[in-house]
């Protein structure tokens, strides 16, 4: 799966700062896994943020974390990747059609050397493939055990969005998975 900066351009992406969500399903096409529009109210979200505090955590609804987590599982078994909305740090409550602050797109999963599960991810929020592809250690999510949610367990204060907490908070499903 290619990895894009949302920084610039690419296809008939125009980069910049808020291009996260166009950088996502551009990188989705060109993997043949095209994303649903999704947006605020659509259907084909899996919201799994009951509120979201200025901090950008999120309280999860249980159910719709093990939904979303039962979806990624089926869809990365069958070969395709899957984009998640994440907060991170806004204050904004209802961004990014809910509670999402920022774009990433799950790749894999496997489990760490110590037996923890964790989730690959591609993160157009960085400038350069070492911080923002899949590869990079630090772009992994983990599962919560009492929530069910995905995060990734960053600093809590960070700079930039490549170093902060990610906590998954909508799920996407994929175009091919709703004409099942």
């Amino acid at each position: 799966m290619p990895w894009y900066s949302q920084f610039d351009d690419h296809g008939t992406v125009k980069g910049g700062n808020t291009s996260c969500n166009p950088m996502v399903k551009e990188m989705m096409r060109n993997a043949k896994t095209p994303a649903t529009p999704g947006g605020k109210g659509a259907t084909d979200n899996i919201n799994i943020a009951n509120t979201k505090d200025t901090r950008g955590r999120i309280e999860p609804n249980v159910t719709k974390a093990q939904e979303g987590l039962g979806y990624i599982n089926s869809e990365l078994e069958s070969g395709r990747p899957v984009m998640v909305g994440v907060t991170w740090k806004t204050p904004h409550p209802g961004f990014n059609g809910g509670n999402a602050d920022h774009y990433v797109v799950i790749t894999g999963r496997s489990v760490s050397t110590d037996g923890t599960e964790y989730y690959t991810f591609h993160d157009p929020g960085a400038k350069s493939a070492a911080m923002g592809s899949d590869s990079r250690p630090e772009n992994r999510f983990v599962v919560d055990k009492d929530t069910r949610m995905l995060f990734r367990p960053l600093k809590d204060e960070p700079l930039w969005s490549t170093d902060a907490r990610y906590e998954v908070s909508q799920v996407r499903k994929n175009q091919e998975a709703q004409k099942k």
